[in-house]
């Protein structure tokens, strides 16, 4: 019995320890989360975890912060979710704080719609050393070409992370910290090309050559049976998309962990979305379902 009694208690102070990183928001704001110009409250409007997400509504430059115990390893990491509904090139930075000095930041270019994965290992850095902190800080600072006040949203935030930390694909969201990023980085290697060709006529070879590809690559989409429509309006009835009153979509969450997103669940999806495009009858069901999948951060920035 004093075995048992002893396992037990291991057991809820390691869940007690992991607790303290991991925040989901389903409850409430954590009550020793502060922001200064600022708001926070939770919101059933789209979420990636549970049924809430937390909300950080500013008008101006904003500071979230709150106290933290952790030590920053080799083999953990911060994975969580962002949403931004819409494009602003705002920067948000991540700042994690041993006693008084900064010891890692990270940061995020909201330059998307939806949500994204933030999923960076403490050896993903400038300094890589371990260190034991104290505080995170994140910052909002607007982009002052962009009007109009800013939400970001924020769901299932952990900070002491040990799962997935190289199986990864990274967005054009953290461009702005490539060189010191690892795992799959080709996107940014795409998104940092600014490079422009110039703009010119085609030639008429280049246009006939244009032309003999059309020709060779051509290819009509079958016409999709009964039950392949009935398949794929079932899978995204089983989504239970609605639009919101601002726009937003919510939803079924849909796993974008590296084990979540197989070849297999990829492939059924644009099989699909194709047969609802074929179909002819279903071309609202079809843009909202895309919208929606884009919504989620299927194919950019997720594992």
């Amino acid at each position: 019995m004093k075995r048992i009694t002893i396992i037990l208690l291991y057991f809820f102070v390691f869940v007690s320890i992991r607790a303290q990183t991991l925040f989901t928001f389903e409850d409430a704001v954590p009550a020793d989360w502060t922001v200064t110009r600022g708001t926070l409250d939770l919101t059933t409007q789209t979420y990636k975890e549970g049924n809430c997400a937390l909300q950080w509504t500013a008008n101006a430059n904003s500071t979230l912060s709150f106290p933290l115990t952790f030590k920053a390893l080799s083999t953990n990491g911060a994975l969580f979710y962002i949403y931004s509904p819409r494009v602003t090139n705002d920067t948000i930075t991540i700042s994690l704080i041993s006693g008084s000095t900064t010891k890692r930041r990270a940061n995020i270019l909201c330059n998307f719609i939806g949500w994204r994965e933030f999923n960076r290992s403490y050896t993903e850095y400038k300094t890589k050393t371990a260190t034991n902190m104290t505080q995170v800080k994140i910052e909002l600072k607007l982009n002052k070409n962009v009007a109009g006040s800013r939400k970001i949203l924020f769901d299932n935030m952990e900070f002491n992370n040990t799962s997935n930390l190289d199986t990864k694909v990274h967005g054009p969201h953290m461009i702005l910290d490539k060189e010191y990023l690892k795992g799959e980085t080709s996107y940014l290697e795409l998104y940092a090309f600014d490079k422009d060709i110039p703009i010119s006529q085609p030639s008429s070879e280049e246009l006939a050559d244009l032309a003999l590809i059309r020709e060779r690559q051509a290819r009509t989409l079958p016409t999709p049976t009964m039950l392949q429509t009935r398949r794929a309006l079932d899978f995204v009835t089983a989504l239970n998309i609605v639009e919101n009153s601002d726009g937003t979509l919510s939803g079924k969450p849909i796993d974008i962990t590296y084990g979540g997103l197989t070849d297999s669940y990829i492939q059924s999806v644009f099989v699909h979305l194709a047969n609802l495009a074929a179909s002819g009858s279903y071309q609202e069901t079809f843009l909202k379902a895309v919208r929606y999948i884009l919504d989620q951060g299927i194919g950019e920035g997720c594992n």
